[in-house]
């Protein structure tokens, strides 16, 4: 029988690219781990000796020059073999989405990887997999009682670890888009820098019948999509134009937006000027 990875998910702070990201462990799996090492772009970031009860911390290391992006790969060590591993979070042209990850070894070492200030609401759903997980590994989800509510390989992507509010997945060769925890479609998701557009100001760009509008980190629609074209916020404030020429985006996802009537709206919608 393939082994599943359940792996519990909650990004502590998704607002802008972080250096650095802190991690704490915690060992309540009543099991010694020789060492437990984290992966991302740059030196492994290991921990020796993890008793059980123990809590050990330290920050996940990037190398700057390399502009990859992936999700982070943690092993557990017993007597010089991996007993088990799984991958958590993502980072993006070498640089961490999140400030800080809290994981917890639990008895039967399904890797829980969170936030300790909020609990999982009891439909919470979480990423499953068969082995390691990295984008293009057939992927679903199940509930908090191990029940799998989205089939492994109904989507080719599952780009959210843990739904709580909304999630984001991909069919192969479409685009990306949103659905809640009982797998309704939200919206499209707007595609920037080689993936889901970033949330910055507690703002995400997003497409219905071709405008761009912005929903919040919970998935809620905050602005209406009504833009022809439209910019990430950054303090406080974004450009927006009802008619403009959005080109074709580069390799990379970046767009060149040309447009004579740009205005920009703070995170409400709220027009503050015409100047861009």
């Amino acid at each position: 029988m393939k082994s599943l990875v359940l792996l519990f998910f909650v990004a502590l702070s998704v607002s802008c690219i972080r250096d650095h990201p802190k991690v704490i462990i915690q060992n309540e799996s009543g099991t010694t781990f020789d060492s437990i090492k984290i992966s991302s772009n740059g030196d492994p970031t290991i921990f020796y000796e993890v008793t059980p009860d123990k809590v050990v911390r330290g920050t996940i290391c990037f190398n700057q020059a390399m502009k990859g992006d992936g999700c982070y790969q943690i092993q557990l060590f017993n007597r010089g073999i991996i007993v088990r591993s799984a991958c958590f979070g993502y980072y993006t042209n070498g640089a961490s989405l999140d400030d800080k990850f809290r994981i917890t070894i639990p008895k039967n070492m399904l890797i829980a990887v969170g936030r300790t200030t909020l609990p999982h609401q009891t439909d919470t759903l979480f990423r499953i997999n068969e082995g390691l997980y990295e984008l293009g590994v057939p992927c679903g989800y199940a509930n908090q009682d191990g029940d799998t509510i989205i089939p492994i390989g109904k989507y080719a992507y599952c780009l959210t670890d843990t739904i709580i509010d909304f999630g984001i997945v991909m069919h192969k060769g479409e685009k990306a888009i949103a659905i809640d925890r009982r797998e309704n479609f939200l919206y499209e998701v707007y595609w920037f820098d080689n993936g889901p557009d970033r949330i910055i100001n507690n703002r995400f760009r997003i497409i219905q019948q071709g405008k761009i509008g912005y929903a919040n980190r919970k998935g809620e629609i905050v602005i209406k999509p009504q833009f022809q074209c439209a910019t990430p916020f950054k303090q406080g404030a974004a450009r927006v134009s009802y008619s403009c020429d959005p080109g074709e985006p580069d390799k990379d996802g970046h767009q060149k937006m040309t447009s004579n009537d740009w205005f920009r709206i703070d995170v409400d919608g709220n027009q503050l000027s015409n100047k861009p």
